[in-house]
Order: C-alpha cells, then sequence, then structure tokens
C-alpha cells in the first residue's frame, strides 16, 4: 500500500524498541558499566497519546528485567537481561506460535530482544506483533495483574507507572470503548531514556498509543438515462425520473485489523422513503485493492425499511479468518443501484446516508465505533397542467396522455386529477391523464423532455392541442422548471408560473386569428368567397345575353 497510516483502531506501537546485548559489546567507546544498585530503581512506563486516554486501563506486564548495563554518560549504550521466570513457559509458547525457533525456553527473552525488530511502523505486523497477539492470549498473562498505570496530572493524554527496570509489554485492558492493542518496550535506566547502539538509537520508557480512523464517502456516479436527469458535478446530488435507477458508489479503507483476534468491519446505508434498495436488481460489486472481491466475502443484510448493512469478511462481519483478503489500508469500493421510488416527491430530496462501523477494541470486538460519512440527495420533477377555455374558465372533462417520443407514458392515478410515473413492472396504470373538477392535472415524478397530447376535448373538438414539454431539475436545490417545446401549431397552449395551460375553444371562430386553425379558416373563408364572386359574375354574364 502506498500509504500505510491510513487505518482505524485505536493501537500502542508494538515494537521492541530495545537492542539486547550479551555482556558489554557495543560500538561505542568510552563507556561503563551503571552499578546494579540503579538498575533496581524504579523507572517509569509510560503511554502517551493524541487522544484522552483517562478512562482507559493499562496494565505494565513485566517480562524481563535488566541484569547488566551500560553508560556513556548520556545514553545507554547496552545491557542484559532475564527472563521473568512465571512467564518464562507462556513466553516460549507465544515464541512457538508465532514460529520462532532457536530460542533458549529458560530465558526466552533475550532471544526475542535480539530479533524480533520488524514491527515497528504501521500496521505493526510481523514476527514481533504474532509473538505479541499469542502471548496476551497465554493464561499465565491473563492472570498477572502486573503494574497499573495512571493518568499524569495535568495531561489527559498520557498513563505512567513506576516500575522496576526491565522489558514490559503493555496491555490496555478496557472493555467498553476504545482500546489499543499490546505494546511492547523496554523502560530506562537510572534516568536515561536513550538507547545508543549500532543498529541505531532508540527511545526507551515510552510506549506510543496511535489513533487512526477510517472514513467513508459515498457518490452519486450516475441516472439511468442521461435524458432523464442529471448528476451534480461534486456527486452529492443529482435528479431523475420516478422509477429511474440511481447509481452510487461507497469508498472506504481496510482498517488496521492488526492485533485482533476478531475484527468487525461494516458499511451502513440509510435512505428516505422515496429511494429503494434492492439486492436482486442493485448489481451491487466489491472491489479492494483495485481487485474484484469474491461475493463470499461480504454479505447484505437488513435490506429493508430504509437501510442495509454490508459487511465484510464472514456472514457476523468478522475479517480475521479471511484477512489475507483483507490488507490493512487497502482501499474498498463498492458500487450499486437505487431507485427513486413511487413514494418519491417533486419538491423534497430524497436523502441516502452511509456510516462506517469496525471493532475499536481488541478485548471485545463486538464494541464498535462508527464513522458518519456522506449525504447524498436526489430531486424529481413534476408537470401541472390547467385546462380552461379560451377565456381562461376552468374546463373539466378533458383527457391527455404524456409520450416520450411515440411512447404514452404508463402512470399510476394517485387521486382526483393527481398521477405519478409507474415503475418499472407496476401494476394497476393507465395511459390516461384525467382532469378534475377544476380541470387540473399532474403528473409527479417527471424529469426531461416529453410531449403533452389532449387526446379528449369537453367540446368534442376534433382539433386536440399538443406540444413538447420540458421539465427541468436543478440537480442541487430542486428546483422545477417547466418550459415549452415545439409542436403547438394551434396556438393554444402557453406555460404559465410553471404551470401548462392548455385552452379548448368551442368554435373554430374562437381559434387563435394566428393559428393553424384559423388559418384553415382564413383559407377557407378565401376560397368560399372566390367562389362565389365566380359564380356572380357567370350570372351576370348570362343575364345580359
Amino acid at each position: 500500500m502506498n500509504n500505510p497510516w491510513k487505518h482505524t483502531m485505536a493501537a500502542i506501537t508494538g515494537y521492541l524498541t530495545v537492542m539486547a546485548i550479551t555482556g558489554v559489546g557495543t560500538a561505542y567507546a568510552d563507556t561503563s558499566r551503571i552499578p546494579a544498585a540503579e538498575l533496581a530503581k524504579t523507572q517509569p512506563i509510560t503511554v502517551t497519546a493524541t487522544t484522552d486516554i483517562t478512562a482507559n486501563t493499562f496494565d505494565a506486564i513485566p517480562l524481563a528485567a535488566y541484569t547488566y548495563a551500560t553508560t556513556d554518560g548520556t545514553d545507554i549504550t547496552g545491557y542484559d537481561l532475564a527472563t521473568n521466570a512465571s512467564l518464562t513457559e507462556a513466553i516460549g509458547a507465544a515464541l512457538t506460535a508465532a514460529g520462532a525457533t532457536g530460542y533458549d525456553k529458560n530465558d526466552p527473552m533475550l532471544w526475542v530482544v535480539q530479533n524480533l525488530l520488524d514491527s515497528q511502523t504501521s500496521p505493526w505486523s510481523g514476527q514481533l506483533r504474532a509473538f505479541l497477539d499469542a502471548l496476551k492470549n497465554e493464561q499465565a498473562v491473563k492472570d498477572t495483574a502486573g503494574t497499573r498505570l495512571h493518568p499524569v496530572e495535568g495531561d489527559t493524554n498520557r498513563q505512567s507507572a513506576q516500575v522496576t527496570p526491565g522489558v514490559y509489554m503493555v496491555l490496555d485492558r478496557t472493555t467498553t470503548g476504545r482500546a489499543a492493542i499490546a505494546g511492547l518496550n523496554g523502560t530506562g535506566i537510572n534516568g536515561k531514556t536513550r538507547l545508543a547502539t549500532d543498529a541505531g538509537t532508540f527511545t526507551l520508557g515510552e510506549v506510543e498509543y496511535k489513533v487512526h480512523d477510517i472514513a467513508v464517502s459515498k457518490r452519486i456516479t450516475a441516472v439511468e438515462d442521461e435524458d432523464k436527469g442529471d448528476v451534480n458535478t461534486d456527486g452529492l446530488s443529482a435528479d431523475t425520473e420516478q422509477g429511474r435507477m440511481v447509481s452510487m458508489r461507497l469508498t472506504t479503507t481496510v482498517p488496521n485489523w492488526t492485533g485482533y483476534d476478531k475484527y468487525y468491519l461494516a458499511l451502513n446505508d440509510t435512505y428516505s422513503q422515496g429511494l429503494s434498495f434492492d439486492p436482486a436488481t442493485a448489481a451491487m460489486t466489491v472491489g479492494v485493492d483495485g481487485e474484484p472481491l469474491d461475493a463470499q466475502y461480504w454479505h447484505v443484510t437488513g435490506a429493508k425499511d430504509g437501510a442495509f448493512t454490508l459487511r465484510f469478511g464472514t456472514t457476523d462481519g468478522d475479517l480475521i479468518p479471511n484477512k489475507t483478503m483483507f490488507p490493512v489500508g487497502a482501499p474498498i469500493t463498492v458500487e450499486y443501484r437505487m431507485m427513486l421510488d413511487k413514494d418519491a416527491v417533486a419538491g423534497t430530496k430524497d436523502t441516502n446516508s452511509v456510516n462506517v462501523e469496525y471493532s475499536h477494541n481488541p478485548n471485545t470486538w463486538t464494541d464498535h465505533e462508527t464513522k458518519q460519512g456522506d449525504t447524498v440527495s436526489v430531486h424529481t420533477g413534476k408537470t401541472t397542467v390547467s385546462k380552461t377555455d379560451m377565456n381562461g374558465q376552468p374546463l373539466a372533462g378533458a383527457e391527455f396522455q404524456l409520450f416520450d417520443g411515440d411512447t404514452a407514458r404508463e402512470v399510476i392515478k394517485t387521486g382526483d386529477g393527481a398521477y405519478r410515473l409507474a415503475e418499472p413492472g407496476e401494476s394497476g396504470t393507465t395511459l390516461i391523464l384525467a382532469t378534475d373538477t377544476n380541470g387540473h392535472v399532474s403528473v409527479n415524478g417527471t424529469d426531461g423532455a416529453y410531449v403533452l397530447k389532449e387526446t379528449k376535448s369537453p367540446y368534442s373538438n376534433p382539433l386536440l392541442p399538443q406540444a413538447g414539454v420540458t421539465v427541468a431539475v436543478d440537480d442541487k436545490t430542486g428546483a422545477i422548471t417547466t418550459t415549452e417545446g415545439d409542436g403547438d401549431v394551434h396556438q393554444m397552449i402557453d406555460v404559465t408560473d410553471g404551470t401548462v395551460v392548455v385552452r379548448n375553444a368551442r368554435t373554430l371562430l374562437e381559434m387563435p386569428k394566428t393559428g393553424a386553425a384559423w388559418l384553415l379558416v382564413w383559407a377557407s373563408g378565401c376560397v368560399l368567397a372566390a367562389l362565389a364572386g365566380v359564380l356572380l359574375l357567370a350570372r351576370s354574364r348570362t343575364a345580359r345575353h
């Protein structure tokens, strides 16, 4: 991974910052032996954090005591140690479980500090981490009380205790709330907390408690038909037609599960009533680190009542049995579709939110932390029609159809003069939009260009108006703008304040004098007048003869 620090969990860095020696042998000159009496003077072991850890419970478990040490006057330049006899067997068992060989079963900690130096940086994996994970589960360690650390006065980010100089495993035994994985370090000696050896310089006496948060983001990536909607450039909002699919993308990263025996990871998706999720039509895909993740490693549960959960790993959300499929810090991408359904209402927004839920306590893997992600919104439009006579008085009894090209759209009646676009495959549909007693009819869920055709006039007039109508929905605010398009050959349709006003004439003489029907009447009148003139001229000539 490019950036292994992008993980989540509270963690003590499980690395050993001490370098053991046998005897005095170091590369540093002018060193002197630290008196044995100084090796018995207590020294601090401190956990440092970037957050408040006053509520955590830390115990320092003694694994080995210093038996010899040298100094150049400023730094510790070497030391020797002896394993805690009461934990020797447990330490040996943990080393075996970690795959270690060649250690002295009677004094295994000397081998540990000489060889296990591979877990110094996040994600703190390696043989040292495997050793610590096994050691914390040994019954002898569980039964060892150790030395309890206490908050440092005036500093909520530190806990400390005075202990006999040596090497300690620090356990966070917090059972509720955020807790750390096991850490390991040696104390200072006689107030000296820097170890200088051929391998480098190390700080003693401190164990770092690191908190890495995981984030999740949500974006709308597409609407089903670009002619019937649009996605805002930021991906946080969109508009579309009712009954259409909206494509979503979730992105997060694999958290730092290092040090956990079980680890829960899930994405929780919640959405308002106008959106619906169906696993059968969602076309969901999951990828980890740029590669498709087999469906056996992710599970959708609870897909109802405006929510679903996507769990990773086993069916109960445990990553550890399949941890090779989830490298720490690897990006996770989830793609799926939702429908803007029958409950969507024009003028309001339907929202979809996500959070990431994960273990944050190695002692209680079911104790989870939740981080809220983005909320996206989807809008739809509405077509409102008002039927009037030529004087603007309401007319009941008219019928319309709404067309996409040559195809009449199916609708569902929701009230007197009220309709919505039908969902695909929905039963109980109709093609007819009948006005109410006030001459009004509306269609919820429209977005894009349509043709509105009157199919039945209250006057039984054969000249039925029709015109193109475009419903434009602002993908950010949901504001609706309705405009008239081409096709109004009779000039009987206008758009006023977002309402499509369709007028009817009782007779041809009431038609607009610039409309096609009026032109037909005028042309017909001219022809009749001309014919009448010809007949009169013919009669006049006959009379003279």
